[in-house]
């Protein structure tokens, strides 16, 4: 027997229901609230790490330009470190400016200016803290200066 197309459902797909559209914004809406928090706290970190992976660039420009030019050059912060720094030949010749990194990061109050000795060595060992107020975990990145010149960055508080 041959079916007519009499007899064939008339009613045709064509398109989402009102019902499916709901239900597929509603769990996005659910899975937007429950990945929002973990993003704050990913880009704090990303702002945290940028912001000590640019002092450490700065700080192995500071101590090349030393040798380079044979005179001493300083990297200057800010009233904070966060806030940007600078980088200055003893002649007077600006060599780099940093603005700030992010608005949200603590770094130590009153920290000072490391000068390189045009053989590239820094006075005396430092270290830079940079922690966030904004992440679950205390994250924090510690950046450090030996006496030798040497600059490096490490996840965690200085100690």
């Amino acid at each position: 027997m041959k079916t007519s197309s009499r007899h064939r459902s008339c009613r045709r797909s064509a398109g989402f229901t009102l019902v499916e559209l709901i239900t597929v914004v509603a769990i996005m809406g659910i899975l937007a609230a429950l990945a929002g928090p973990s993003f704050t706290d990913m880009i704090a970190r990303q702002r945290l790490r940028t912001g000590a992976f640019d002092l450490v660039g700065d700080l192995m420009l500071a101590r090349s330009e030393a040798i380079k030019r044979g005179e001493s050059v300083t990297v200057t912060p800010g009233d904070n470190w966060a806030l940007g720094w600078t980088v200055d030949s003893a002649g007077g010749a600006r060599i780099s400016e940093r603005a700030a990194f992010g608005a949200k990061v603590e770094s130590p109050a009153g920290a000072s200016a490391l000068t390189f000795s045009r053989d590239g060595r820094a006075a005396a060992t430092s270290s830079i803290e940079f922690s966030s107020p904004l992440t679950s975990d205390v994250a924090a990145r510690c950046v450090t200066v030996q006496p030798s010149g040497r600059a490096s960055s490490k996840n965690g508080k200085c100690s």
